[in-house]
């Protein structure tokens, strides 16, 4: 029986097994590397879209839970917005009134069935809008509030901000209250339980403005904090407002979310 000769496969089976060169494997390598750099913001958007709608549903979800309360007992109700200055996250609190309306006029309210906060995510702004132009430093103005406890904003360093806090704030019918009705000078809150404030005033309002923080950092960055506002973020033209802003207004009388 004739064997058949390895010397005369070989080359053959080298063929087969043949490494890649190292300028394949570099160009392979440059290859991978622009794909991924093309990727990542788009990976990015997508990350903000997503904290940013996850923040706008448990907005959503909060101002409904207060209207149902307010409408189920007839009595007024509200999400009050507070900052929370030890992890940077903004708290929501739903809150219904007591009954008691104090001697200066003032309209208290009281965490809902000691129910704890709602925390917005990470990364997750919000912001109040008051009809009266609120002072800022460098004879600027602006309509957009930080929620207090913040008494900075944290991305326009130096930029001291006016802060109060804020609250939507639903009627007994069910519509939204954008004023104090007559004999009332504002609303209150005082927690059931203790670590804030015992009362901390609050201003109705008929617009929030919920935004990606990192995204208003990045857009201050390099620019002189005496001159630029939130609003200029806003309403600049290059910016996406599909993946850094949502706006929540109201339906006066239905008290339906309107998004845009």
């Amino acid at each position: 029986m004739t064997r058949p000769n390895p010397t005369r496969l070989e080359p053959a089976f080298a063929r087969r097994l043949r490494a890649f060169t190292l300028i394949e494997l570099l160009m392979v390598v440059a290859v991978i590397s622009i794909l991924l750099a093309s990727s990542v913001p788009l990976v990015r958007a997508v990350l903000q879209a997503n904290a940013l709608d996850s923040g706008l549903n448990q907005v959503s979800a909060a101002l409904n839970t207060a209207r149902a309360v307010a409408l189920r007992d007839g009595t007024d109700a509200a999400v009050f917005v507070l900052g929370n200055p030890s992890d940077g996250r903004v708290n929501l609190r739903i809150v219904k009134f007591t009954g008691t309306i104090t001697g200066a006029g003032k309209m208290r309210f009281t965490d809902l069935d000691d129910r704890p906060p709602e925390r917005l995510p990470l990364n997750i702004g919000i912001r109040g809008y008051s009809p009266t132009p609120i002072a800022l430093p460098g004879a600027r103005t602006t309509n957009w509030t930080v929620p207090a406890p913040f008494a900075y904003d944290p991305n326009t360093p130096g930029a001291l901000q006016s802060t109060v806090y804020f609250a939507v704030w639903f009627g007994s019918d069910g519509t939204t209250r954008t004023s104090t009705p007559a004999g009332v000078s504002t609303i209150e809150y005082q927690p059931v339980a203790g670590g804030l404030t015992p009362v901390l005033d609050a201003q109705p309002v008929p617009l929030l403005l919920i935004y990606d923080d990192h995204a208003f950092g990045e857009y201050f960055a390099g620019l002189a904090p005496a001159t630029p506002t939130i609003d200029n973020w806003i309403t600049d033209p290059g910016i996406s407002t599909k993946t850094t802003i949502r706006l929540v207004n109201f339906n006066r009388y239905s008290g339906l979310i309107v998004n845009r």
